[in-house]
């Protein structure tokens, strides 16, 4: 939600008399997944899901998109897709490997509403597109075309993290060569801004977050080795608060607390350091200026590279990822280590974050291009 916002509003203030909205296209058998909202936390979501962005006066509850597809051609003059995992495939082979077949319910089926088609008649722009972990080789060679056709025919192709630029060369060296990096939207809008932070901490502190207190941040599921060194932090006086997962560790188990993603990212900041498993949860630290151990449980069959490996990178804080795929086990300690001592490079750090907000800003204006010039 925390991209769809920011792009939605970067999108609003950069460009003119645009009438920005999202397209309300969810996949049943990921609806399914969520269920209906059960605590304060799932209910806050929804509610600013459906009052907070943008959403489409039409909303499609469908496995296929051509209900949202024609909505498009109807009501837009331009489409942007994006950003996160928009391009993840998942194939699974049956009958001795003869039929590839989708079921995942994280990765709709290609082709989906993702994968903007010529239909639509209208310019079609990507911006920050992930294939997640994505195996390309599995992709059957005619969705391979497909796909090499569909993105052929985007004016601009935003892309996230190094290892879609890889699966762009795979499709197709010349749409390598029309891939460029861009930021995920959240560098590219201060949402953070929007948040009342006094109203926040009073918040915080009734939950029973003590500022008084070295604070700690986590969002992290039960492992041995994580819930070692957060026992190990706690005998050091360390607060332990846990958002969005549930962790046995945690002195203030926040995970269920309602609040908005906007909040859920500015309070991560409020922590003196955070251990996450999520990369907005990262993001959001950065943004912050919050000293952070990413810890990476998301690999891929085909390479090492992940998303949170390829943002700590462009960051220059690698010594502060953690992953079991690393050498087997999770190594969280060293990472801690550092940060407890003080080695966080914050002004390296916030000079990135500053590059960031550049890079948005071009790729931006480029976007901003291509919907003028479709709207004339």
């Amino acid at each position: 939600m925390l991209q769809a916002f920011s792009l939605a509003r970067n999108l609003e203030k950069s460009v003119p008399g645009a009438s920005v909205e999202i397209v309300d296209q969810r996949y049943p058998a990921k609806v399914a997944v969520y269920g209906p909202p059960t605590s304060d936390r799932t209910r806050t979501l929804e509610t600013f899901l459906d009052e907070t962005l943008p959403l489409s006066s039409d909303k499609f509850v469908d496995d296929g998109h051509l209900r949202s597809f024609s909505y498009v051609r109807t009501n837009c003059s331009a489409v942007v897709t994006g950003s996160d995992e928009l391009w993840k495939v998942k194939y699974s082979r049956k009958f001795l490997g003869l039929v590839a077949e989708q079921s995942d319910p994280w990765c709709p089926a290609f082709p989906n509403a993702y994968w903007a088609d010529g239909s639509l008649g209208i310019p079609r722009i990507a911006y920050a597109a992930s294939v997640g972990s994505t195996d390309w080789r599995t992709i059957p060679s005619r969705h391979r075309e497909q796909m090499r056709e569909i993105l052929s025919g985007y004016s601009l192709l935003g892309i996230r993290d190094e290892r879609t630029l890889r699966f762009l060369e795979w499709l197709d060296p010349q749409l390598r060569e029309k891939g460029e990096w861009v930021p995920d939207p959240t560098f590219s809008y201060d949402f953070q801004s929007l948040v009342d932070r006094e109203a926040l901490r009073r918040r915080l502190e009734q939950a029973g977050v003590d500022f008084s207190r070295p604070r700690v941040g986590v969002v992290l599921m039960d492992s041995p080795p994580g819930n070692a060194v957060l026992r190990q932090l706690r005998e050091k006086g360390w607060q332990v608060v846990s958002f969005t997962l549930a962790n046995k560790e945690a002195d203030v188990p926040l995970h269920d607390l309602g609040l908005t993603p906007l909040e859920w990212s500015v309070a991560l900041g409020m922590m003196d350091f955070c251990i996450l498993q999520r990369m907005h949860a990262c993001i959001s630290c950065l943004l912050s200026g919050t000293p952070f151990v990413a810890v990476d449980f998301y690999g891929n069959p085909l390479d090492d590279d992940t998303k949170l490996k390829d943002l700590l990178r462009r960051f220059n804080v690698g010594h502060f990822y953690a992953s079991p795929a690393e050498n087997g086990k999770l190594d969280l300690e060293r990472p801690v280590q550092l940060i407890t001592a003080g080695e966080w490079p914050r002004e390296a750090v916030a000079q990135t974050v500053v590059m960031f907000r550049r890079r948005s800003e071009e790729f931006t204006g480029k976007v901003r291009e291509v919907i003028t010039g479709a709207s004339k």
